[in-house]
């Protein structure tokens, strides 16, 4: 499969923080089980090596999309955040 860079790096990230195999599907709560600790690392990672801020994303999002966030919607993020900071 063609990923995008955006992609290839949350999922890079992702299965490092994890130990695992990590696909765009994943919710990162209910199918990762990410813990308050991992997303902050997940943050760390995301602005050092994509210069993207989680918190931006995680601010925009209701209860609901929050517990629902995908990888894929992950990764649409980093991607949308850093053409926009190219510009």
């Amino acid at each position: 499969m063609n990923w995008t860079h955006a992609e290839q790096s949350v999922l890079a990230e992702l299965s490092a923080i994890t130990g695992r195999s990590v696909a765009v599907t994943d919710r990162l709560e209910a199918d990762l089980g990410l813990d308050s600790v991992e997303l902050a690392e997940l943050a760390a990672r995301l602005r050092e090596r994509c210069d993207v801020e989680l918190a931006d994303l995680l601010r925009s999002l209701s209860v609901d999309e929050l517990v629902g966030l995908t990888v894929g919607r992950l990764a649409e993020f980093v991607t949308v955040s850093q053409a926009a900071a190219a510009r």
